[in-house]
């Protein structure tokens, strides 16, 4: 099966489009969290697929710490919309929808991952630390952690 999402489609570095499935819909509502078994089984299909046009990309010194990048810049993005919202309350990502994942619990969900990755890879120590930072600063926020999508469970 493939999944085609043209949301945000134009020409941009693949990295972008990969981390979607370390970060999954790093722009929608219905964001949940894709097990890592599923999430790592994705990105090797989505990676040799891309490897056949650009062979350069199957080395994991050039692969990982463009997803990292990928991961961050997801990362600070959602950070510019929803981090303001998230201060005064919870909110949901989508009011209407009863299973939609609140503000709070995606942001922390994506700082995790994000200073995990960089602390893995041993890159962007300053953005690792002002991840937990932030981390530790919400720790307070009664959320759950984010859920992982309920027909890949």
């Amino acid at each position: 099966m493939r999944l085609i999402d043209f949301e945000s489609a134009g020409f941009h570095p693949v990295f972008l489009d990969a981390a979607y499935l370390r970060m999954p819909f790093s722009t929608c509502w219905c964001v949940l969290r894709l097990p890592a078994a599923v999430a790592s089984s994705l990105e090797d299909a989505y990676r040799t697929s891309v490897c056949a046009a650009y062979p350069d990309l199957a080395a994991d010194e050039v692969w990982q710490p463009g997803m990292r990048r990928a991961t961050a810049i997801w990362t600070l993005h959602a950070m510019s919309y929803l981090l303001d919202r998230s201060l005064d309350a919870d909110r949901s990502m989508n009011p209407d929808v009863a299973a939609a994942p609140t503000a709070r619990a995606l942001l922390r969900y994506r700082w995790q991952t994000l200073r995990d990755s960089l602390v893995a890879g041993n890159e962007f120590p300053a953005l690792a630390e002002a991840m937990s930072d932030l981390l530790a600063a919400t720790a307070h926020w009664p959320v759950p952690p984010l859920p992982a999508y309920p027909a890949l469970t």
